[in-house]
């Protein structure tokens, strides 16, 4: 897996740390985002040093969903944004060194099959049928 903004030509634990903010990755349902910080990292004291963070965007019946408490989340990420936060890792701190084994992913034809029961699935609950 190749990520266009931080990884250029460099195999993993072999990156120059990033030195601006930047999105590293978006899941296509917009529901996780791979963020590098650097300027608008809200920390103390500040300093320039590159953080990463996952943007989470819970949603009812969805992969993120806030927990019945309402005190947390409870998340379910795929592979491919397991690594691509290790990548994002590795690119911002020159130290880090993780490796990974490569998942394919599921067939396209599974994946569209599933979203189908998913959404008729929510829109029952929703409705209130059974």
């Amino acid at each position: 897996m190749k990520n266009s903004n931080n990884n250029a030509g460099h195999e993993p634990g072999h990156r120059k740390p990033t030195t601006c903010d930047c999105t590293n990755y978006c899941s296509p349902d917009g529901a996780v985002e791979i963020i590098t910080k650097v300027t608008t990292a809200n920390r103390f004291p500040p300093h320039s040093y590159p953080i990463v963070c996952i943007r989470l965007r819970p949603q009812a019946g969805t992969r993120i969903q806030k927990l019945e408490d309402a005190e947390g989340l409870e998340v379910l990420l795929s592979h491919k944004e397991v690594v691509q936060h290790l990548m994002a890792l590795n690119a911002a701190d020159g130290k880090s060194r993780y490796t990974w084994v490569e998942v394919p992913e599921k067939p396209a034809e599974r994946k569209a099959y599933w979203e189908k029961v998913n959404r008729e699935r929510q829109r029952k609950r929703n409705s209130g049928e059974k």
